[in-house]
């Protein structure tokens, strides 16, 4: 039987060590006494580890970038700022772009999965949430009025021979401005409390928001923000100039702004139709429904039809899926601002966040998702009755409890990581490399985690500037009450800032006769006193 790898590899041990003292014979001698490969006794002897010890060759981190990357965790960690997968994937995505350098081609970044297999590596990580939540919400509900209502509106749609691409739902959703949601961190301590410093603002937003069949239309929103009067600060930011902005005293929606809203669906929806009718879905609940409104939707062959109340959570596409990434995202974006330093996440900084929000949420595989999983398009009402029947049929289960080398000193990365590279090649001692190597790891981990100390530094410092100018808009009114699209008071704005340079200038015109023409009097002046003497 011929001998496993390991029965070889502790021959090489024993042979090592003899040839280790002081009087060893010759290599080739040893490695026929051993019965072992000779040129893997001599790259053993010059410090090449064995398969089963060094690191393997298929991680796209190497092991000081790794050191680097869980002394950063660890620092994270003791700053009670735990890191996300989000930010541990990042992390080591920002490795290998460093490592790769000017490098031809694009850097070599990590899998989708890369940070479970690193924490596997990594028992001493866990897996935590910062603060946890449990919401558990069952209404049980009748599947056969649940069918009628399917059936009445499928009639309807054939009547009116009503297409995907003409079928809506809008909704109202609403943010508290500065709260985020739990986050998960990887820590080194699994019985502290994780916690996250909160931003103190808990004003409520309403947002109205659009879908149509096959998310083919993106329609502005509405935003309704508390208060009496538009300040210029809401709109200093990335802001579409067709977003509609609105106030209220409650942050809610009201008969005025729906009315406002209805005209607004119809002036960016009509001209898009591809039929005569446009069918709106949406909740039974909405209590706006006035007589302007329904003429409106009349004038502009836009049939309203409501959902039953209290099925919003399984019938309309909106609750259904959308709003549940649109309210993670809004979490994301307070959470990342908080681990920036910002301590008051308030109107300005929502609405300067809330563009990339609505791109993350509004994904053409998200609306779609969100009509098949209603049952609506493709038209399915299984999808929901059996659900429904299977949900009467057996009581709901009790949710279980969750848990190259130069004279110079490296200045750069790079620099270090190519001397450090060059040293390992070289024929050193084995006591010598034994003693060198460990502090040249050491350097490289130190040198990765200090870059990645600095990266941190740099996108915190800009994100408080950013805030800190946008903060620094003066709090001047636009309008008191009513609606604004977001480009209208872009446009009021710049007209007042225009007549504000207008008037400093007639200002500094005036000023200027006057110290001209007092210059023009003490001159004669001077003049008439000369003549007199």
């Amino acid at each position: 039987m011929p001998d496993t790898y390991y029965d070889i590899e502790e021959r090489i041990q024993d042979a090592l060590r003899k040839l280790l003292r002081r009087k060893a014979p010759p290599v080739t001698t040893v490695a026929r006494e051993f019965n072992i490969p000779y040129k893997r006794l001599l790259a053993r002897l010059h410090g090449r580890p064995s398969k089963s010890t060094r690191p393997p060759t298929n991680r796209k981190l190497t092991q000081e970038q790794e050191s680097a990357l869980c002394q950063y965790l660890n620092t994270l960690d003791e700053m009670c700022t735990s890191a996300t997968r989000k930010r541990c994937h990042a992390t080591a995505n920002l490795l290998l772009i460093r490592a790769h350098g000017c490098k031809p081609g694009p850097p070599p970044t990590v899998g989708k999965h890369w940070v479970i297999k690193f924490l596997s590596r990594h028992p001493e990580y866990y897996i935590r949430t910062q603060k946890p939540l449990n919401l558990d919400r069952q209404i049980s509900q009748d599947s056969d009025n649940i069918g009628r209502w399917y059936e009445r509106l499928g009639r309807l749609i054939q009547e009116k021979g009503i297409t995907a691409h003409n079928i809506y739902n809008f909704d109202e959703t609403g943010f508290r401005i500065g709260c985020a949601k739990p986050a998960k961190v990887i820590t080194r301590h699994p019985n502290r409390r994780n916690v996250i410093s909160s931003s103190e603002n808990r004003k409520w937003v309403s947002v109205i928001e659009v879908i149509n069949g096959d998310a083919s239309v993106r329609v502005p929103p509405m935003i309704i923000l508390p208060g009496e009067t538009h300040l210029q600060a809401w709109h200093r930011n990335n802001m579409p100039g067709s977003w509609l902005m609105g106030v209220s005293n409650s942050g809610y929606s009201n008969d005025e702004l729906a009315f406002e809203w209805i005209k607004h669906f119809a002036k960016f929806t009509c001209h898009r139709r591809d039929g005569a009718y446009i069918l709106l879905l949406f909740d039974g609940a909405w209590e706006h429904c006035t007589k302007q409104l329904l003429e409106v939707c009349e004038e502009n062959k836009i049939i309203p039809f409501c959902f039953p109340p209290h099925t919003t959570h399984f019938l309309q596409p909106l609750d259904v899926v959308v709003f549940q990434p649109y309210k993670h995202w809004h979490s994301v974006a307070v959470n990342e601002a908080l681990r920036t330093g910002c301590t008051n996440f308030n109107q300005v900084e929502f609405l300067a966040e809330l563009q990339t929000i609505r791109d993350s949420t509004f994904e053409a595989s998200t609306i779609k998702a969100s009509w098949r999983e209603s049952g609506l398009i493709p038209w399915d009402p299984a999808t929901v009755l059996e659900k429904l029947r299977a949900r009467e049929a057996s009581p709901p289960a009790t949710p279980l409890p969750s848990e190259p080398a130069s004279d110079h000193t490296p200045q750069e990365l790079s620099s270090l990581v190519r001397r450090t590279t060059y040293i390992r090649q070289l024929s050193l001692a084995p006591d010598v490399r034994k003693i060198l190597l460990p502090v040249l790891k050491a350097g490289v981990v130190a040198a990765e985690t200090n870059e990645l100390y600095k990266d941190q530094l740099a996108k915190t410092e800009a994100a408080e500037k950013a805030r800190q100018l946008r903060q620094k808009q003066p709090r001047r009114m636009t309008q008191r009450g009513g609606v604004l699209y977001a480009q209208d008071v872009r446009d009021i704005t710049r007209k007042r800032e225009q007549r504000d340079v207008e008037k400093e200038s007639h200002r500094i015109v005036r000023e200027t006769k006057k110290r001209r023409q007092a210059l023009t009097e003490q001159i004669f002046e001077n003049i008439t006193v000369a003549q007199t003497l």
